[in-house]
Order: structure tokens, then sequence, then C-alpha cells
């Protein structure tokens, strides 16, 4: 999409955009963001991100001027079609990333609603970790005659992962779990919890028994979240978190994950 973006040879129009990124969060948003400023780095391709929380004039005022690259969060994103700050006709490109999360916290309606304001000549970018039936009624609104690509076949882990269940009561998962991770001391664990508080009593418990640990969940604030997942490269041998776990990891070669 990038190196087709070059051939354009003029800047977008005022109002404009010719690829549309779609996250469900600030956060995916940001780091989209980031990925897209490094390798359009010494291109005159000019990306902008749009996100809740910032101040809607100053982004008004930005895409006055048209960009290359939109990246955006839906809700935003609708505030400015209303506005009438930003027109998707001239939009070549669309990708939605993480669509399935998307779905996940509602965005579905808003989705549609944006879906009305893109030209149907263009060429649309769909990634999702599943595919429910929703998601499928998704792509039909928004592809035609699409190439589905899967990195993986449903149902089958990667090849490189070694799985085991083990069945034991409620009462008995923290120790066994200590247990676990006692025969694996040089190596670093992520385990995935169900609720926030979990991951709190989890995280205090395994303390208490002698472990370097680090909880991450979405009640945390940004820099005190950050902190804790920055902390498991650093030599922390445990983390344990949920909803901000949902991308996936890049583990250590000798690392394990416990759900």
């Amino acid at each position: 999409m990038m190196t087709r973006l070059l051939k354009f040879g003029k800047r977008p129009e005022p109002k404009t955009c010719r690829a549309l990124i779609l996250a469900p969060t600030r956060e995916l948003a940001t780091q989209i963001a980031q990925n897209i400023e490094a390798y359009a780095e010494g291109t005159p391709i000019r990306s902008f991100r749009v996100v809740g929380g910032a101040s809607i004039n100053t982004q008004t005022e930005r895409l006055s001027r048209g960009v290359d690259v939109l990246i955006a969060t839906p809700g935003r994103l609708i505030d400015l079609l209303e506005r009438q700050a930003i027109d998707l006709r001239q939009t070549t490109y669309l990708v939605l990333d993480e669509a399935d999360q998307m779905l996940d916290i509602g965005f579905i309606h808003a989705l549609r609603r944006i879906a009305r304001h893109l030209h149907k000549d263009r060429q649309t970018l769909l990634f999702s970790a599943t595919m429910p039936k929703l998601m499928e009624e998704l792509a039909d609104s928004y592809l035609t005659d699409p190439v589905r690509v899967a990195v993986n076949p449903p149902g089958k882990a990667a090849e490189k992962i070694e799985q085991g269940v083990h069945f034991v009561n409620q009462g008995d998962k923290a120790t066994l779990l200590a247990e676990y991770l006692s025969k694996h001391r040089d190596e670093l664990a992520i385990v995935f919890g169900r609720t926030k508080y979990g991951c709190e009593k989890l995280s205090t418990l395994l303390e208490k028994w002698g472990y370097a640990v680090a909880a991450i969940h979405g009640n945390e604030s940004r820099e005190p979240a950050g902190t804790g997942a920055g902390l498991l490269p650093q030599g922390r041998n445990q983390g344990a978190g949920r909803d901000r776990c949902r991308r996936p990891w890049s583990g250590h070669p000798r690392s394990r994950a416990c759900l």
C-alpha cells in the first residue's frame, strides 16, 4: 500500500485521505501511526492519527490540508465526518485492524456508518484474529470478491508451541502454577487471567511466595501499565495480565504462557 501511494506523485486534496486505517483503541492507533511514520521515512507520504481525548479542532485544522494515510478510531472519525472535516470519497485503501475486537466493543454500527461514506472503487484489507459469524457479515459489507488468507488453519496450534492441560480444583490453581514456575526458574512466563481482580490477587500471591511479578490490566493508568509490561524483558520472571495482552506477544525463546 505504501509503495502504491508513492505513485500518486502529488499531494492529496484538502480534507481527503488516500488510505484509511481503522483501529479499535487509541493505543493501537498510536502504535500503527508510529509504524507508518517509520515506513514512510524519507518519502513524501504524510500520515496523521485522530483519536478521542485529543483536540478535535486541532485535528480538523490538520485534515484541512489533506493526508496520505489517516489512522483513526471509529468514534472520532464519525465526529469528524459529521463536522465535514474529512471526505472519504477519494480514499482508495481501507484497512480494518483487529476487526474482531471492534465487534467485541460494539463498533459494528459505527463501521457501517463509515462504510456509507467510502467510494466503492477501493481496496479493503480486513485483519482479524478470529472469524465469527458477525465478522463474516462485516466482511460482506466491506469486501467484494475477497481473498481470504489464514496464517494457521482454524484450531491448529503453532508447531513450535508445546501445549498441556491440567484439570484441578479452583482453589488449587495458584499452588499448581507456583509448582510449575519453580521447575522453570530460569525462564520467563506470562499468565492470563479472566478478571482484573484475579490478576491482582494472583500477582500479590506470587510476589508473597518470592516471585518477581508485574500485573497488567485495564484499570491501570497508561504509565504503570507500560512499566509493568516493560519489566518482563528486564529480568522479571512472571507477569499476570488480561485485556492488554490481547495483542500478539513476542515471547523470549525460553518463555511460557499460562491461561
